[in-house]
């Protein structure tokens, strides 16, 4: 057995180098903090006794300053590993996206002035204002995954905990229901190839992030596959002008889409836009939601590694027949 395996395979010791190596996160040491000196593991948010009894919550606050560009399945995802901590912990979560996202509005939509009820039922039916404790983003939450969530790359037992933490939290709100299962119609019943062709701010190489991917890439691996004969169309979730244009030169009628959509060439991503329509920023949400489930009810995907590609890997609650997730390499720190 490997001196790693070894660590990882003893508790005590395993969970002090963890400790160790964490020892600057501060959420991490409030966490600690309260379990020491209440002598009750995670005695957070007992404020109204008479009103909650021994609940105890946690509330997901996605407001900080990392959530002013993240797109709309970042934001999900760092939602999914805080829920996936509340459950570990016993927590009773309650999930607010701040003012600051990029699909807030600056009124309230579909009742509710929380972005993330925008979209989804919210995950308690619980009021606790005056009780909770409030963490933010994914702090502290690597500790829980084994590696800073932020990271790309994302192994079948990550997709596997996502998806079984997403199918126990997260229920569209009867708005976005109604939108995308009318929406769904578009596949016909049609044996389906579905790709995700990302653009637009793909192209800002920055580091940890992936190395972008050419639209004659997702081309080629389509051609591969519809050549099998095992797909009638191809349904292209794209932010990128251009990629509509190539992939209906290549395949003519064969290729499905949704014309109702923001997409754009350059380099600047779409939810980023300034746009004054009404609601522009929730229907940004709406549209790149629709695409994830849509794709998810494709037979097959083929994409880059992207947080759409991954959110209709968590979504479908079964593997694609064909996944392809083309992987240039992800560009290094300086």
């Amino acid at each position: 057995m490997g001196f790693i395996k070894k660590i990882k395979n003893n508790d005590r010791l395993y969970c002090s180098v963890k400790l160790f190596k964490h020892r600057k996160d501060k959420t991490l040491r409030s966490i600690l903090l309260s379990y020491f000196r209440n002598d009750e593991p995670l005695a957070w948010g007992l404020v109204n006794k008479e009103k909650y009894g021994n609940k105890k919550f946690l509330k997901i606050n996605l407001s900080s300053e990392a959530e002013t560009g993240a797109g709309f399945f970042a934001l999900l995802r760092r939602t999914l590993e805080s829920l996936f901590v509340a459950d570990q912990l016993n927590l009773e979560p309650y999930v607010v996206w701040g003012s600051n996202v990029p699909y807030a509005e600056k009124h309230s939509v579909n009742g509710s002035e929380n972005p993330f009820e925008y979209y989804f039922k919210q995950v308690t039916t619980s009021h606790f204002e005056d009780a909770y404790i409030s963490i933010e983003g994914n702090q502290a939450f690597r500790l829980f995954w084994g590696k800073n969530s932020e990271v790309y790359d994302i192994d079948q037992d990550d997709i596997e905990r996502l998806r079984n933490t997403y199918k126990q939290f997260i229920k569209l709100n009867e708005y976005t229901k109604k939108f995308i299962d009318d929406n769904l119609a578009i596949l016909g019943g049609k044996k389906t190839l579905g790709v995700h062709v990302r653009g637009t701010d793909y192209w800002q190489l920055e580091a940890k992030h992936p190395n972008p991917i050419t639209i004659d890439d997702y081309l080629n691996k389509c051609k591969e596959l519809f050549a099998t004969n095992r797909y009638e169309q191809i349904f292209i979730a794209t932010d990128s002008l251009e990629a509509i244009k190539v992939f209906k030169d290549a395949f003519g009628d064969k290729i499905i889409y949704y014309q109702d959509v923001v997409r754009a060439d350059g380099d600047v991503g779409v939810h980023l836009m300034k746009n004054e329509e009404d609601n522009h920023h929730y229907r940004l949400g709406l549209e790149v939601l629709r695409d994830a489930y849509t794709l998810a009810n494709c037979d097959a995907l083929v994409a880059g590694k992207s947080k759409v590609a991954e959110a209709a890997r968590v979504i479908r609650e079964k593997e694609f027949d064909d996944l392809v997730i083309i992987d240039r390499g992800t560009i290094k720190a300086e």
